[in-house]
């Protein structure tokens, strides 16, 4: 062991004080020892040396908190009194050793606390308590009375950690035992508040934390904490600047723990009252500009407004304006940060106070509360202003200014529903036009656009509620925008935006749209302000398209001519958006004008594509034709070709030549086959089958050259979901399928080094080739079963299932799943059973082998194992499905799966069926052996499917005889 000692001592020498590999190497192997069985010695060995440097002391520590967490089976259970009298030792003496190191006591704390929970240690709070107070000399005991308090403070932390390896029963009845000595804990606090040690404020600091711990984890009573002298000493502690924190943090988490009123009157009596005098100490703080102070006093009202809204809406009268009239006060704290605390608690309000019932109750509390609501408006306004310095912040800084307004809006939204958004967008308004007068006024006030911005964004923030019909707020917002001063690019911005978010309102007023229009095409040509009028643009084209007519097409021939005198990089964003919405002007045209109209804007497009000057110029003009494709969508008769069809197709001879020049570029492949997508989908399956041929030919002939662009396979897959229900084009369908399967299977192809480092090379190809095979399985199985591809798919799956790639084996499980449903669910399942049946019965055991494998591995990706996967991709709905097909073969492959791992796994298996899986049963007795872990693992796996997805009372039974 004392080499050992040597290796982990200059392996921490190099984790401290080295640097690059060494460093890296060092730190790896100390995470390897860690999870050896010789650490346990090891670890208490280094405890023991007095003269240690800390890193290594704390190393010691950390390796036996980690193992007793994890790795707590690995201890005969003869060893259990020598571990706890080892580490109640190494806790008392370095508790009060003279080399003070507050690291090492936590960690030792920690690790008692995991094993009181592993051991269900019921005199744990008692004796440790005991032994490190008595053990401790007279000129120690404050210290020893802090370190009490921190394992006091964690042994509930712990109990609830779910990183602590242990049976869902043993760790319940150790917080019901926690539960039951809330009493003592509560006395044993306030004998040391009251005693000499009391005094001092670092013990005084640590009562609170552990007295918040206890509120948070376990249950004390009401009426207990109520009585409890530290309660009410917590508030005449906010006084206290050194405890200001702890005190704060104590009472926020009794508002949560105790958050029904109703339940906890005793604690509601003593917080309300107290809590509500500290408007004074409050409006100090703001005034002293004291922002800590501020910052938990906000958190303090915001969270007794959140815990007591029910007693807010109260018929009875109690004073329930003064806290909502405190947390508006909060809400209007010139420090954003501050500000943005008490937003948490408006929805919830606003929403709550909105479905009062009865009305007659609703009308009352609308009164009571309405005109704070109305304030609020205004502070929420005022908190939308933009930083006077807004241009010197870095991006970072700019964007986290923004996401504060869009949570400020949220918040405006909130006030809508109860005040009406007509109300709010008319006070917002009227601010604007008081800020306009007020510019106009001040020399020099045109610089001063902040507030005027703020009150254009409220407006725009609120456009969704505002109703077509509005014929005051509304007409005096936009008559507004032309007055606006030129001189602030942001105030353009955002106008130009305004414009846009209210173009359902001028849908209904034809009259106000042309001058709307116009003031658009000015603030496009406005450099800094020409993305916001782009996207205004499509917003007013999309929603009044059928007013705009043939000549707002006009404006696609102004940005031809605009692009000789415009960088493209820095228009292109612009103009594919306003591309966008001239596509809804076109296609609200009369058929026979709108094709012409779309056949023109796709002119240029096919040219640029024709003879692209570059791999960028090729990308942007198939962004362009992308668009063209999605959003062309005229009115067509019941025999009407859509225009998708023709545009695709006659730009066929272009679009083949851009891989054979580019054929490394995946970009290229990903937009060739965004555009083939769109085309299909936006025509549909019937209008759409004469492209079916040449698109099947051209995507699978893509596919098979070099470097394999998984988008052609993510094309396929789309064919085969707008096709795949018409059994005519199966054939051609399936013949994509066998010619990609060939490509794929070449790829991979070689010994078994090779083809796992091909399978590694090419993730994403593996990613989609699943998900192409599950789209068959779906809509046409019949040509997969037939193509005679399924046992190489299967091998295939099993080196795809290894690959440290999410999406990679979110596709293989996807299909596995999908596969294994065919022949269990629907109305065809007899039919495809037999042959689902037989490929399963030859690929299924490897494919479980590889599962579990990637289960237990200490290095598997936490997916691996995540039973909280979408779409039935996770480990434990794919044995449901197996179950439901074949119930022995599950059983006999799990047997077998187990069995062949390291006998050192068994354990480790159970630990992650526990942690990962969620076990609601405990495990049995006899775990260790193979035959007991799949039994556990089959039944567990099944209750937390029927727990989560098929809640079937019935089925528990059938599980628990397998």
């Amino acid at each position: 062991m004392d080499v050992q000692i040597r290796e982990v001592k200059k392996a921490l020498d190099l984790v401290y004080n080295g640097s690059g590999a060494d460093h890296r190497k060092a730190d790896k192997w100390l995470q390897q020892f860690q999870q050896t069985a010789e650490a346990w010695q090891v670890a208490d060995s280094l405890l023991m040396m007095p003269d240690a440097e800390l890193q290594v002391t704390f190393f010691g520590a950390m390796t036996i908190h980690s193992k007793i967490r994890f790795d707590f089976h690995e201890l005969p259970s003869a060893t259990l009194p020598s571990l706890k009298s080892s580490l109640t030792a190494h806790l008392t003496r370095w508790a009060t050793a003279k080399d003070l190191r507050p690291a090492v006591v936590t960690r030792l704390c920690l690790a008692l606390a995991a094993l009181a929970v592993q051991t269900n240690w019921t005199g744990a709070v008692q004796e440790l308590s005991s032994a490190i107070m008595q053990s401790a000399p007279r000129d120690q005991q404050g210290r020893a009375a802090r370190v009490v308090l921190e394992l006091m403070k964690v042994l509930p932390e712990e109990c609830c950690n779910k990183n602590v390896a242990v049976a869902d029963d043993l760790r319940e009845a150790f917080r019901q035992h926690l539960d039951a000595s809330a009493p003592l804990l509560l006395g044993f606090l306030s004998e040391v508040a009251a005693g000499p040690l009391g005094q001092d404020v670092m013990v005084q600091e640590t009562i609170f934390q552990c007295l918040q711990s206890w509120v948070r984890y376990t249950s004390i009573p009401p009426a207990d904490l109520a009585a409890h002298p530290l309660f009410p000493a917590a508030f005449d502690a906010l006084r206290t600047p050194d405890l200001f924190e702890a005190a704060a943090d104590l009472l926020v988490q009794v508002l949560r723990t105790y958050c029904h009123p109703e339940d906890s009157m005793p604690i509601v009596k003593i917080m309300v009252p107290r809590a509500m005098a500290l408007d004074a100490a409050y409006a100090a703080s703001v005034a002293e500009e004291d922002e800590d102070t501020a910052r938990g006093l906000c958190r303090l009202f915001t969270e007794m407004g959140e815990s007591y809204l029910e007693m807010l809406l109260w018929g009875e009268e109690l004073g329930q304006l003064s806290l909502v009239r405190m947390l508006l006060a909060c809400t209007a704290h010139p420090t954003p940060e501050i500000a943005a605390i008490p937003l948490q608690f408006w929805f919830p309000f606003c929403e709550a106070l909105g479905e009062l019932q009865p009305q007659e109750l609703r009308a009352h509390k609308l009164a009571v509360f309405g005109p704070t609501l109305d304030e609020l408006v205004m502070v929420l306004v005022r908190l939308m202003r933009f930083p006077e310095d807004l241009d010197q912040r870095t991006e970072d800084q700019v964007s986290d200014i923004k996401q504060h307004r869009y949570d400020v809006a949220d918040v405006l939204r909130d006030c809508c529903q109860v005040l009406g958004a007509v109300h709010c967008l008319g006070r917002a308004v009227a601010a604007l036009e008081g800020e306009l007068a007020a510019l106009r006024a001040a020399p020099g006030g045109a610089e001063a656009w902040h507030m005027a911005e703020a009150c254009l964004f409220a407006a725009r923030s609120v456009a969704q509620g505002v109703p077509s019909h509005d014929e005051d707020a509304v007409p005096r917002l936009l008559a507004a925008l032309p007055r606006l001063p030129p001189s602030s690019p942001h105030l353009r911005y955002t106008a130009n935006l305004v414009v846009g978010r209210y173009s359902r309102w001028l849908k209904h007023h034809p009259d106000t749209l042309g001058p709307m229009f116009n003031y658009l095409m000015g603030g496009f040509q406005t450099r800094d302000c020409a993305a916001a009028a782009a996207t205004a643009i499509k917003q007013v084209c999309h929603n009044c398209a059928a007013l705009m007519g043939e000549p707002a097409l006009a404006l696609y021939d102004h940005l031809q001519a605009a692009k000789a005198n415009i960088q493209v990089s820095e228009s292109f964003h612009d103009e594919i958006e306003i591309l966008e919405g001239l596509c809804h002007v076109a296609s609200a045209l009369p058929l026979q004008t709108a094709l012409p109209a779309l056949h023109r804007m796709a002119a240029p497009i096919a040219a640029g594509l024709s003879a692209p000057p570059s791999l960028r110029g090729a990308l942007q003009d198939l962004d362009r034709l992308c668009v063209l494709l999605e959003h062309a969508a005229p009115a067509l008769g019941a025999h009407d070709a859509h225009p998708a069809v023709a545009l695709l197709s006659g730009v066929w001879a272009a679009l083949d030549a851009l891989p054979s020049r580019w054929p490394e570029s995946a970009a290229l492949a990903e937009k060739l086959c965004r555009c083939h997508k769109h085309a299909v989908r936006a025509a549909g399956a019937a209008r759409a089958e004469p492209l079916l041929a040449p698109l099947a030919a051209r995507v699978a002939r893509a596919f098979a050259a070099p470097p394999h662009h998984s988008p052609y396979l993510y094309c396929a897959s789309v064919c085969v979901g707008v096709f795949g229900g018409d059994a005519r084009l199966a054939p051609a369908l399936g013949g994509v399928l066998v010619e990609m399967s060939g490509a794929v299977f070449a790829m991979m192809a070689g010994g078994l080094p090779q083809v796992r480092a091909n399978t590694l090379a090419n993730p994403d190809v593996v990613e989609e080739y699943y998900y192409l095979l599950a789209r068959f399985v779906q809509h046409c199985p019949r040509p997969l079963l037939e193509a005679l591809l399924l046992p190489d798919a299967m091998r295939l799956a099993q080196l795809g299932l290894q690959l440290q790639h999410r999406e990679a084996h979110s596709g293989v499980m996807h299909f596995l799943g999908e596969f294994v449903d065919l022949g269990t669910k629907g109305r065809d399942a007899e039919q495809y059973r037999p042959a689902v049946a037989a490929v399963m019965g030859a690929h299924g055991e490897p494919i479980i082998r590889v599962l579990l494998e990637r289960i237990i591995s200490r290095d598997a990706p936490a997916y691996a194992a995540d039973e909280r996967g979408v779409g039935g991709k996770s480990v434990v709905t794919l044995l449901w499905r197996l179950r439901r097909l074949n119930v022995q073969w599950l059983r006999q492959w799990l047997e077998g799966a187990v069995a062949t791992a390291p006998p050192a796994a068994a354990p480790q298996v159970c630990s992650l069926l526990r942690a990962r899986i969620e076990i609601h049963a405990s495990l049995p007795v006899t775990w260790y052996s193979a035959a007991a872990v799949c039994q556990s693992l089959l039944v567990g796996a099944m209750q937390a499917v029927l727990h989560t997805l098929l809640p079937l009372p019935d089925s528990l039974h059938e599980l628990h005889t397998l």
